[in-house]
């Protein structure tokens, strides 16, 4: 089940100009303190203390969503009536043991820049947040192309969170975490990142194979001189930090943890299918063995 919260959106698509005369709404609260849990790379100020327009975009995108309201309202409308087994039925294929608790989705017409769409904590329990002021600013011109292209980022990050309610019950995930080191951590991340990209954008693969294969390939160099460094220990905590973000936030093509890992999850599931998916899931070890050791033969 998904619970769409769109009260802060309603309210700036009727009167955008609140946003300069102090809007105050607690959806805008929770926007602001979960992009802060992005720590410095990703830290904004309260609204209330923005005191120009560059500001307002660089921090709320709030130029970027004055210029595509209207489609903005379409798209919220698009997305409210799309069936949740249409963004949850692969990932349910998936994971059919993860808890069915309800998953929050909150629309926003301000947000920080630095991305469409991300799974953050409410108190303990992950909820989604989306961008619309920049889906509708990168995402294409039309609404069709902004709703196509959005449906498999919330596939993503569905997937991230029952991924989540799933590893804590995992003694498998439980061990791992206990015993890992530095390189077993980022290891992690491009298993879970790479089948999160993989259930978003698995219809999309075969075109990134065809079109993309330069991109693909100085990502696949990146991930191999990151892998590197990490096994001979020449990485310190805090450029390991920047290297985690940097393998899976930004430019599609440049996130080399993330794109990698659905490289490998896509090898896995030619050959085995949902099944080998589901493994990988819960064993690193057939993760690299069948998927990761293959990245090198699918660029060929």
């Amino acid at each position: 089940m998904l619970r769409l919260h769109t009260g802060l959106l309603a309210e700036v698509l009727e009167q955008p100009e609140q946003v300069l005369q102090g809007l105050s709404h607690p959806e805008l609260g929770l926007l602001e303190s979960n992009v802060n849990s992005f720590d410095s790379l990703g830290g904004i100020p309260p609204l209330s203390q923005i005191t120009d327009n560059e500001q307002l975009e660089e921090y709320y995108s709030y130029t970027s969503f004055l210029a595509v309201r209207h489609n903005v309202r379409a798209l919220a409308e698009r997305l409210a009536a799309v069936p949740a087994s249409d963004l949850l039925g692969f990932v349910r294929e998936l994971l059919p043991s993860a808890s069915h608790d309800p998953i929050d989705v909150y629309l926003f017409p301000l947000g920080h820049p630095m991305g469409d769409a991300y799974v953050r904590d409410i108190e303990g329990v992950p909820a989604i947040f989306v961008n619309l002021a920049i889906v509708g600013s990168i995402y294409g011109k039309t609404i069709d192309r902004q709703f196509t292209n959005l449906l498999p980022v919330l596939e993503h990050e569905i997937f991230h969170i029952l991924f989540q309610r799933w590893k804590s019950k995992s003694q498998y995930w439980q061990s791992y975490r206990q015993q890992s080191r530095l390189l077993d951590e980022f290891k992690a991340v491009v298993l879970e990142e790479g089948i999160a990209h993989f259930v978003g954008h698995r219809g999309q693969l075969q075109n990134y194979l065809r079109d993309q294969r330069e991109c693909l390939q100085r990502t696949l160099n990146k991930y191999h001189e990151t892998m590197v460094r990490l096994s001979l220990g020449s990485v310190g905590e805090t450029e390991a930090r920047s290297l985690l973000m940097g393998g899976v936030v930004g430019p599609f093509f440049e996130k080399y943890l993330a794109v990698p890992g659905m490289l490998a999850a896509h090898a896995i599931y030619q050959e085995h299918g949902v099944k080998g998916l589901q493994r990988a899931l819960d064993d690193v070890t057939y993760f690299e063995e069948n998927g990761v050791s293959k990245l090198t033969d699918i660029l060929r």
